[in-house]
């Protein structure tokens, strides 16, 4: 014994100063195994993109985001299954909501998923050494009050790298972070396995590259990071640092937005924790709001009478409309006639300077008659003095028009500027008139007949002005009336679009307070349900029952109408042969006389009689039939009559199990109200105190009794808590309710402050809905 002893104590101490000696060397493994810089996507490491993981290649980084908030997750690498080997890494952990965030390298991970080795580090400057035996880890560094995490001060924590670098050999593993050694530990359990990163969950983590060396001669020029026994440190390592030193800068940059985020993110929350406050302020206004929404929806459906008035209206208005483009154009037809007059007019005129040429022709023959005799001259002078007088009335009336054609141009001035913008055909027709006026004019000094007309012009002009005034003030009232009635229509459209939305916003309220009972009203509804199905099953096989009667009954109803046409047929076949047997029977009397005849007659009796024979047994046939079909009418009115008393049965069955439903549906309603007048109670909120608009909680009433105590109410339930669940409270009592509910209270105290210490204490063991009851025993 003291030679085993003693042996083992050697091998103690040996591999005790093989472990702290080092003696793992690298200059044997050059052979590249696995190189991944993440610069692109390689064969080992794959690419997830999931609601629980997002791990894809980010500015030459294995990024990798575990959204998961239960469970760690491991990645093995393809193709890594190693036994002697170095692995290289640089790691660097994320800001994350996880306090305990981790990130590890998994060695020697084998097939069956039930054996692995795992080096972890953490936020906080910790590492860890785990073993995985099965399903369960095994951790083999530190202490179990700590969970095997060792603190050390070679390890940086968020937001900076760690190059990590362990050397494995006959199962002995040493572990170097940042280029200064850690620690030294022997695991004989697996001889080889694969390799690859476990992160924990809700953890954000970056990989600059992951190298794996096994013995033998490189092959390709390989770079090393942050080895203790390489003496040349190559420009990776400074590329790394250039990279660490913009990465750091930049990390810096994000943490000054990370804290104004987070400082927006806090003024957000108060502004959102003042709303919810504001809001339950504001319940008790909803519900006000609710009764005076009801008017107004009552008020929206007189309204609504009023539109469809209001659409009456504006059929009206399209007519009037319609009316006054039919007058429109009646005008422009007016027009039309108008120049047409004024084309006869210049006709007339033309007409008119033909005469007068004439008569200065006369003049001319005149003066020449008056120097062969004098008489003719007196004559022609006083004609002359006649024709000075008409010509000077001819001048007072050629005056008198043009003050009136002066008028008549201010009035077509007028009508002009006020057929603007009425309509482009008149202000056509006001061009053209313009240039009869100018023709007018100049013919006025001609003609003295065109006083008449002149004056028809200024009646029609006149009536003009009136129909295109009453165009307008048509025009204007129907504009008015339009405007008016798009106005109504917008702020009806606006208080409809108000009321949707305060409705949609009750009904939301409405189903967060419903939210808090729906298991329990699931329980019923499943409960009616499973009587509803019953009651179908009922009901099917009752109308499958009436379905099966109905159609035997159709079946036998069709037989025994076919039977009795048969019978009648048959009976009314024997009955005219009966007759004709009495026919020939005569016959044959009248025929005895006549022996061929008679004979004839007997053959035909002999023939009628097998006939008559055969009828009377397919009658018989027949009659045997209708009595069995008479048994089965029978027998399906038997079953009938079964049927019916099986559906009386079943009729009362479903009467009970409607009066259940109806029952459980009371319950269900009551217990919706309860469980409304629970939260209300939970909320400090009484039914009686609704109106108010305060948020001052009432002092509880004094009930009538001998003494006041005080306790806190922590739960309703449906049914008697088990003790175990209670064990943490203290003074545990219960009272029945009308609705066979179980109010739980806790302690009796004789001053409310005893009792609100003891609530706080029961909020604290996992009940913060508890509140402070006044009781009178």
């Amino acid at each position: 014994m003291k030679h085993l002893i003693l042996t083992t104590l050697l091998l103690i101490t040996v591999l005790s100063s093989s472990l702290n000696a080092q003696q793992i060397s690298s200059a044997n493994y050059n052979k590249e195994f696995i190189h991944e810089d993440f610069n692109q996507e390689g064969e080992h490491f794959k690419i997830v993109t999931t609601t629980d993981n997002y791990f894809i290649l980010d500015k030459g980084d294995y990024l990798l985001s575990r959204n998961n908030n239960e469970s760690e997750y491991a990645i093995i690498a393809n193709n890594s299954s190693v036994s002697n080997f170095i692995l290289k890494t640089a790691v660097r952990l994320g800001p994350s909501n996880n306090k305990k965030a981790s990130i590890g390298i998994v060695l020697k991970a084998q097939q069956d998923g039930k054996g692995a080795i795992i080096f972890e580090i953490n936020k906080k400057g910790e590492y860890r050494i785990k073993q995985l035996l099965g399903s369960n880890y095994k951790t083999l560094s530190g202490s179990s009050k700590h969970k095997g995490w060792v603190k050390n001060k070679t390890i940086n924590g968020v937001d900076e790298h760690n190059f990590i670098e362990i050397r494995t050999e006959n199962n002995i593993y040493d572990v170097y972070i940042n280029s200064d050694y850690l620690t030294t530990f022997f695991i004989p359990d697996y001889t080889n396995g694969s390799c690859g990163l476990i992160i924990s969950p809700e953890t954000k983590a970056r990989v600059a590259y992951y190298h794996i060396n096994i013995k033998g001669e490189s092959t390709i020029p390989t770079t090393s990071y942050a080895d203790e026994n390489t003496n040349n440190t190559n420009t990776t390592i400074e590329e790394l640092n250039r990279k660490i030193t913009t990465l750091e800068a930049n990390n810096a940059k994000l943490n000054s937005l990370n804290t104004e985020a987070r400082e927006n993110q806090e003024g957000e929350l108060k502004s959102l924790r003042e709303k919810d406050t504001d809001q339950a302020a504001l319940t008790i206004e909803q519900e006000k709001e609710i009764a005076s929404l009801n008017r107004s929806i009552t008020d929206l459906k007189n309204s609504n009478l009023k539109v469809e008035g209001l659409e009456k209206t504006i059929t009206e208005n399209t007519t009037l409309i319609n009316n006054l483009t039919s007058e429109k154009s009646a005008l422009s037809t007016e027009v039309t006639k108008l120049t047409e007059t004024t084309t006869s007019l210049n006709a007339k005129n033309a007409d008119l300077a033909a005469v007068t040429i004439e008569q200065e022709k006369e003049i001319n023959t005149l003066r020449n008659s008056t120097e062969n005799s004098d008489i003719t001259i007196t004559k022609l002078n006083t004609e002359n003095k006649e024709y000075l007088s008409k010509i000077n009335s001819l001048n007072t009336k050629n005056a008198d028009l043009a003050a009136v054609t002066i008028e008549q141009e201010k009035e077509i001035n007028t009508l002009r500027n006020s057929t603007e913008n009425s309509d482009i055909t008149i202000t056509k027709l006001n061009t053209e008139n313009k240039e009869y006026l100018s023709k007018i004019n100049s013919l006025n000094t001609k003609n003295a007949d065109l006083a008449a007309v002149t004056i028809e012009q200024e009646k029609e002009i006149i009536s003009l002005k009136s129909s295109i005034t009453d165009l307008k003030s048509k025009n204007t009232s129907a504009s008015s009336t339009n405007k008016q009635q798009t106005k109504n229509i917008d702020a009806l459209k606006q208080q409809v679009t108000l009321e949707k939305s305060v409705s949609t916003s009750l009904t939301n309220d409405l189903k967060k307070v419903n939210k808090s009972s729906n298991s329990k009203i699931k329980k019923l509804t499943t409960e009616v349900n499973t009587l509803k199905n019953q009651l179908n099953t009922t009901t099917n096989i009752n109308a499958s029952l009436t379905s099966d009667l109905s159609a035997e009954k159709i079946a036998h109803s069709k037989t025994k109408n076919g039977l009795s046409k048969s019978v009648t047929k048959k009976i009314t076949e024997t009955k005219a042969l009966e007759a004709q047997l009495n026919t020939i029977s005569q016959q044959l009397q009248l025929a005895n006389k006549k022996g061929v005849l008679a004979k004839e007659c007997a053959k035909n009796a002999a023939t009628l009689n097998a006939e008559l024979k055969n009828a009377k047994q397919e009658t018989s046939t027949l009659q045997n039939i209708k009595n069995k079909q008479d048994d089965i009418v029978n027998n399906l009115n038997s079953q009938l009559s079964l049927l019916k008393a099986k559906q009386l049965e079943l009729n009362t069955e479903v009467q009970a199990l409607s009066k259940k439903k109806s029952k459980l549906e009371t319950t269900n309603i009551e217990l919706k109200e309860l469980f409304i007048l629970k939260d209300f109670e939970v909320n400090g909120v009484k039914p009686s105190e609704l109106t108010k608009q305060t948020n001052t909680y009432p002092t509880p009433k004094e009930l009538e009794g001998n003494s006041t105590i005080y306790a806190v109410q922590f739960g309703v339930f449906m049914q008697v808590q088990a003790y175990s669940t209670l064990k943490v409270l203290d003074e545990v009592w219960y009272e029945t309710t009308e609705h066979d509910t179980y109010v739980y209270l806790s302690g009796k105290f004789k001053n409310p402050q005893e009792a609100t210490a003891h609530k706080n204490k029961v909020a604290a063991l996992g009940y913060p809905n508890a509140f402070v009851v006044t009781l009178r025993k």
